[in-house]
């Protein structure tokens, strides 16, 4: 399929052309036309020379109203060819106008595709900045995850080792002075990651009346508060004040057990 260029350069050759065939056909009538007064000129001369002769004036006079008439004629096709040039440029314009209509169309076309073409870069770009940035979050919550599944996997080989000890070992808990006694399966299971590593075997035991002795430089009243929630699963916290639940909270933090954080939130 041809252009609109192609098509209008085309029909401007049409149009070159056409001007061409008028010129020739001017010129033509340019050559008639000096032939025509030549051609009375010598009538007149004649006219002059057989001035006596009735037959020749008669043949003049003939003459005469044939070049009349066809000077008539060419008068009349004179305005037939100016119409008809009138016409066919009148056309001509109107198709300049409707091919010039036509590009303008096509180059708004063209700019407003360009246009959504450019928005929809910059939204794909958009979305590559945020899948660029989703992705690097995402690796750093896989980073996250596998740091923490290497502490769930040694806290799990902690674990077991603690849980080749007598699930009833008792152990007897030195806190600011104020002693507490307990079990290993409490604390471990219960209390938070600090007991685990704080009974596993590279800690020094030591034996007192047959329990696990350990002493912590804590609060004590802080945590019997602590201790009764890890025994009763949250129930205790129920009880406590506002402020005693704080102090709860930041032995939980310290102890590292989330389970009871989680219960002071809610």
């Amino acid at each position: 399929m041809a252009s609109p260029d192609d098509e209008f350069a085309a029909r401007s050759d049409a149009l070159d052309a056409r001007d061409c065939d008028l010129s020739r056909r001017y010129e033509e009538y340019e050559r008639s036309r000096r032939k025509l007064r030549d051609e009375r000129a010598a009538f007149r001369k004649k006219q002059r020379e057989f001035d006596a002769t009735i037959r020749g004036l008669d043949a003049r006079e003939t003459a005469c109203r044939e070049y009349d008439e066809r000077q008539t004629r060419l008068d009349r096709a004179l305005r037939t060819f100016d119409a008809e040039t009138a016409r066919r440029r009148k056309d001509a314009d109107d198709e300049r106008r409707v091919l010039d209509e036509r590009k303008a169309t096509i180059e708004r076309d063209i700019a407003e595709r360009l246009r959504l073409c450019e928005t929809h870069q910059a939204k794909l770009d958009r979305t590559l900045v945020e899948l660029s940035t989703e992705t690097s979050r995402l690796e750093a919550v896989r980073d996250e995850i596998r740091e923490r599944e290497a502490g769930v996997t040694a806290r799990e080989r902690a674990f077991a080792h603690l849980q080749k000890r007598p699930s009833g070992e008792r152990v007897l808990l030195n806190v600011g002075g104020r002693r507490f006694e307990t079990t290993v399966e409490t604390l471990v299971t219960k209390a938070g990651a600090y007991f685990e590593a704080l009974f596993a075997d590279r800690w020094r035991r030591s034996n007192v009346g047959g329990a696990v002795e350990r002493f912590l430089d804590r609060d004590p009243d802080a945590f019997a508060w602590f201790l009764a929630a890890v025994r009763t699963d949250g129930a205790s916290l129920a009880l406590l004040s506002a402020a005693q639940r704080e102090c709860v909270a930041g032995e939980a933090r310290y102890f590292c057990n989330d389970d009871v954080l989680e219960r002071i939130k809610v």
